[in-house]
């Protein structure tokens, strides 16, 4: 029953460990389009040269709404991949060391090496157990965090198209 128990937690563990190489690997996109936004945000700052009162005040607008909301995505993207927040602290499994000289330490307390053997799988399980379920909490804020940050990417875009609408009008008028 325990290693049955302990395969089912190794698992559960297991798959945490690979949740977090998931995310850790998902950081290159978000990085590019926030570069590539805040480029195009100066790209259109450049090109909205002379334009009437009212266009510069709605085009400045948005360019403030798209840097605000690139800003707040840069947070998020922070907030998900480093451990500078609190709560992001993984743990890791004991060295195979601290596992054996615990081993050896049941071995002795018990005499009986069944009983030392049980007591060892079911500490294992529990670590198993911990680790994977605060692996589970750590991946599922990391993951919100990332999905707020793609939000406010995808929200920067929309101001930006607008921006870049007004620059156009510009651009179509100095003609």
């Amino acid at each position: 029953m325990i290693d049955k128990d302990k395969e089912l937690y190794k698992g559960l563990y297991q798959r945490e460990l690979d949740r977090r190489a998931d995310l850790d690997a998902k950081i290159n996109v978000p990085i590019t389009a926030i570069t590539v936004l805040f480029s195009l945000i100066f790209l259109l700052v450049t090109k909205t040269k002379g334009a009437t009162c009212e266009v510069l005040t709605l085009f400045y607008l948005f360019m403030s709404l798209s840097i605000l909301f690139l800003l707040i995505s840069l947070f998020f993207l922070v907030k998900s991949y480093t451990n500078f927040f609190p709560g992001h602290k993984y743990f890791s499994f004991p060295k195979a060391s601290e596992i054996r000289e615990y081993q050896l330490q049941l071995e002795e307390h018990h005499k009986d090496k069944e009983k030392a053997q049980e007591a060892l799988e079911n500490y294992l399980v529990e670590k198993y157990v911990k680790y994977a379920t605060d692996g589970v909490r750590i991946n599922d804020k990391r993951f919100d965090h990332l999905h707020y940050c793609r939000v406010c990417i995808i929200l920067a875009m929309c101001t930006i198209l607008v921006m870049a609408a007004l620059s156009g009008i510009t651009i179509i008028k100095t003609l």
